[in-house]
């Protein structure tokens, strides 16, 4: 018997859980603000589902999915992404709804990929849709969301890329004119650019190898290829991120592995997570609910990998509790005292640690790198019904009495989030 997790999954405890409910806890938080309603879908879907949205020749469905059988023979997919689910939900369930609808979810998803930093087997993802669109101030606006969430989880040094595929007139032709610049390079290709030539050769722009990007520098952009509806589109959005000081850079290989984006395409991405360097991903999406027998309306939405904003949040993680509580060794006698201390500050929903099987110099050192306030507990204090403060910012340090305790701590912990 292996006791190990399975390969391309990863046990999430520690400080690594802390981070991770506060990054869910945001993204509830602003799927509110930006008027978002939560969704909670299956982790398991009919393969049909995929294969209709996603495309036979996306890497996802060609590569990555784990489906399997169930026992009346029905082909079972555990989802890799979100936005399929999301769509099927809103086809069978809320047609007859008002529209937008503006749309939350996170949770598991399954690739089988190679892992690698940020990359795994079984990963977790935050999902926002907006479907029955029309405006370009969508567009903008859930960049400005994505945008929200990495400036409030404190990431900073990243970069929004934006692109557009055009529509689909658009699309069609830049393939044309892709291929025919490709196919007489076919040999100087990577492997996996060679079989995607035939099927899919725009997700040859997505390639990292060294030997497609020397290639793709010269080749045909799809900017040249947009018509007036296209153009007019993109420019419009430019215009509004500029409006609003969202600053961005265009990047006409970005051009997502999905076949039902048109339109707005973009990824925020950050040099700290290496090759694989994107944090957060989305675009515009106008026939995937027609695909799945819904109406034609427009969408766009995106999806932010939890493990990939915990790699890049564990850095500015801010102390890991408000106070620790500190006693000296020979006072274990008024244990009372101390969990009386710790009760009255978690009852004003003060987050408090104590650790109570050690010594206390051991606690010291726990309470100076893991907490903004350290209340300290010996036989002076307990004979005048008190307690020490340390303001572990400021290094300042007062006697309070016990009824001014929660008062005084307050007031340190709202100057400290100042």
């Amino acid at each position: 018997m292996r006791v190990a997790n399975v390969k391309g999954t990863k046990d999430i405890y520690g400080t690594a859980s802390s981070l991770f409910k506060e990054i869910v806890d945001l993204a509830y938080h602003l799927s509110s603000i930006y008027g978002f309603e939560t969704i909670s879908t299956p982790i398991m879907e009919y393969k049909d589902l995929f294969i209709n949205t996603l495309g036979n020749t996306s890497d996802i469905i060609s590569k990555e999915v784990y489906a399997l059988h169930d026992r009346n023979g029905e082909e079972i997919i555990l989802r890799p992404e979100f936005t399929a689910s999301i769509a099927r939900s809103f086809v069978q369930h809320m047609q007859s709804l008002s529209l937008p609808r503006k749309l939350f979810s996170w949770g598991p998803l399954f690739r089988y990929e190679r892992p690698q930093k940020g990359r795994m087997r079984q990963f977790h993802q935050l999902n926002y849709e907006a479907i029955g669109i029309q405006s370009t101030c969508y567009d903008v606006e859930i960049i400005s969301l994505a945008e929200s969430l990495l400036k409030n989880l404190n990431i900073q040094d990243f970069t929004l890329h934006i692109n557009s595929l055009g529509n689909m007139h658009t699309r069609n032709q830049y393939i044309i004119a892709l291929k025919s610049f490709l196919q007489p390079l076919q040999l100087d290709l990577s492997e996996d650019s060679q079989k995607r030539l035939k099927n899919n050769p725009l997700r040859i722009l997505d390639s990292k190898d060294s030997r497609d990007i020397e290639i793709l520098c010269q080749a045909p952009k799809i900017s040249d290829f947009y018509d007036s509806e296209s153009k007019m589109i993109f420019d419009s959005i430019l215009q509004k991120l500029t409006g609003l000081n969202i600053n961005f850079k265009i990047n006409h290989n970005i051009v997502r592995g999905l076949d039902y984006y048109s339109h707005t395409v973009f990824e925020f991405t950050h040099d700290d997570l290496g090759a694989q360097s994107a944090i957060l991903a989305g675009g515009r999406y106008h026939d995937l609910i027609a695909n799945l027998g819904g109406p034609k309306i427009q969408s766009i939405g995106f999806a932010a990998g939890i493990e990939r904003l915990l790699l890049l949040t564990e850095n500015t993680q801010d102390n890991k509790y408000d106070v620790s509580v500190v006693f000296l060794d020979n006072i274990t006698e008024n244990m009372e005292y101390i969990l009386t201390t710790i009760a009255t500050l978690r009852n004003h929903n003060i987050l408090v640690n104590c650790l109570f099987d050690k010594s206390f110099k051991q606690q010291m050192k726990s309470a100076s790198s893991n907490s903004k306030v350290m209340v300290l507990i010996g036989p002076e204090e307990i004979n005048c019904n008190s307690v020490s403060i340390k303001h572990l910012v400021e290094h300042q340090q007062d006697v309070v009495l016990l009824t001014d305790m929660v008062s005084y701590i307050i007031k340190i912990l709202n100057y400290a989030t100042k």
